[in-house]
């Protein structure tokens, strides 16, 4: 029944079209934060990862796992920089928020610390858009 929930919710938000299109390549990581929440998908009903993923923030981009209990059907991804159309910060209730939106693949919605180090990477990376 586990990997069946956990199948379900990685086709469901869509973690298996990051990791096709995404896959895990990091070289190493600048910061690392474990105990991460995040979404994935988009409303209104988006996959909530909470506590259960490691974030790591490199120069090249963002690589994010779901802790090994939780990651059949969630192999890591790796998400560079050049491949995002926007990181915008904002809050959601009380919570800091930062979403990335990859060109390909659902919307990913990083909270608490982990938000702050993916923005921090956007803009030590030097933030781009499509239309730049």
């Amino acid at each position: 029944m586990w990997l069946l929930l956990s199948a379900v919710l990685a086709w469901a938000g869509g973690w298996r079209t990051l990791a096709r299109h995404y896959p895990a390549r990091a070289p190493g990581a600048d910061r690392t934060i474990r105990g991460a929440s995040a979404s994935v998908g988009s409303p209104p009903l988006p996959v909530n990862y909470n506590n259960c993923l490691t974030v790591r923030v490199t120069e090249a981009g963002v690589e994010i796992s779901v802790w090994p209990m939780f990651r059949f059907q969630h192999p890591p991804v790796f998400i560079p920089w050049s491949e995002l159309e926007a990181c915008e910060p904002g809050r959601r209730w009380l919570l800091y928020v930062v979403q990335i939106l990859p060109r390909q693949g659902p919307p990913v919605m990083f909270r608490g610390r982990a938000a702050r180090a993916v923005l921090a990477g956007w803009e030590a990376w030097g933030p781009r858009t499509a239309a730049a």
